[in-house]
């Protein structure tokens, strides 16, 4: 086979004699060096797209480990807290939560969704995803400023009584939120990183919820409580996320209207099942009370937990799902249907399958 070899190599060089002997080994040995660089080339293209795909499995189990503590840490804490504030004190947060929630709501405006769906797609290319990550920031401040805006004018009114205190303090989770860029790490399938942090800080708060809150008068440490969690992970990630981009505002044009669109649209599909998830409650204590919101609450704590679980696995898979679109690889149908189950509805949303 390597006479053949070289006979061909010598009449495609013009030659007409055989190659000697020496000549002939010398041939064999560089074409065996060159197809061992080649095969060890290969073996750590392999190694570097194997560090770069996490496993999908782990990425699950890790993702429903998070998910598990975030519904097993209110089950913990609320037993104690409702025993020592009272339906009325758990009534009072939870009413507060319900209304911050529809500026949280506009302060989001889908964005998070949209930035997984499209951020995963260039995620391999740093200057990129960079610049990418630098526009649906800045889109994510201006949004937030505006809620905040609106929030101001709401808490003007003279209706609000007695909660104006907790509704501040319940606000604080619209910028953490925003400035904790939690699809960054998404996007990265950092779920090993997310749920550590997670965890960290639920004990944290699992701590100093036995400290300070004392007695039914404390239902303002509770509230501040419920932010702690995404008020430190948010400082978390804005460090973390430096490895992962370059936040310096570069001379580059950053293109904002051609986001502006998809999120409207993701926003639109969205907004009625996040408005009918918290009407009841906000609806429950203008008309019965902080009472029966604290007693009704308590019940759907409950019911929200297999619709979360399932929730979980769409989440993870999302961005998997955008990174095999994205750069034109195959992904199994099944795949890509269970990323897009809306835990909400209980149906599959086309919107983001675009």
């Amino acid at each position: 086979m390597w006479e053949k070899f070289c006979i061909i190599r010598k009449e495609s060089a013009g030659y007409g004699k055989k190659w000697s002997p020496v000549r002939l080994k010398v041939s064999r040995l560089i074409a065996i060096w060159k197809s061992d660089i080649m095969a060890k080339g290969l073996k750590k293209i392999g190694e570097d797209m194997k560090k770069k795909q996490k496993s999908i499995k782990i990425n699950l189990i890790m993702n429903t480990i998070k998910t598990l503590m975030s519904l097993i840490f209110p089950l913990i804490t609320f037993p104690y807290a409702s025993r020592i504030l009272g339906a009325t004190g758990i009534g009072r947060v939870n009413y507060a939560s319900s209304i911050v929630s529809y500026f949280s709501m506009f302060a989001a405006l889908g964005i998070s969704t949209y930035a997984v769906r499209e951020g995963a797609r260039i995620r391999d290319d740093k200057e990129k995803f960079s610049k990418f990550s630098r526009e649906m920031l800045n889109i994510n401040l201006c949004t937030t400023f505006i809620a905040y805006c609106a929030l101001a004018v709401f808490l003007a009114l003279p209706i609000l009584g007695n909660y104006k205190k907790l509704l501040v303090i319940s606000s604080l989770s619209i910028i953490f939120t925003t400035i904790g860029t939690e699809w960054i790490f998404t996007i990265k399938e950092e779920y090993a990183y997310i749920t550590k942090r997670a965890i960290l800080f639920q004990i944290i708060s699992l701590i100093l919820l036995f400290i300070l809150v004392k007695n039914k008068n404390d239902y303002y440490w509770y509230a501040a409580l419920t932010v702690i969690s995404s008020g430190g992970s948010a400082f978390f990630n804005l460090w973390h996320s430096r490895k992962i981009v370059d936040w310096k505002q570069k001379k580059e044009r950053l293109e904002y209207r051609k986001h502006l669109k998809p999120i409207l649209m993701i926003f639109g599909t969205s907004v009625a099942s996040s408005i009918y998830m918290t009407m009841d409650t906000t609806m429950l204590g203008a008309f019965r009370g902080d009472k029966a919101t604290g007693v009704y609450t308590a019940a759907v704590k409950i019911n929200t937990i297999v619709s979360t679980l399932i929730g979980t696995i769409s989440a993870t898979i999302l961005p998997r799902v955008s990174y095999y679109l994205g750069n034109n690889l195959k992904a199994d149908e099944r795949i890509c249907r269970y990323s897009f189950y809306d835990s909400d509805t209980g149906g599959y949303r086309n919107d983001l399958y675009q």
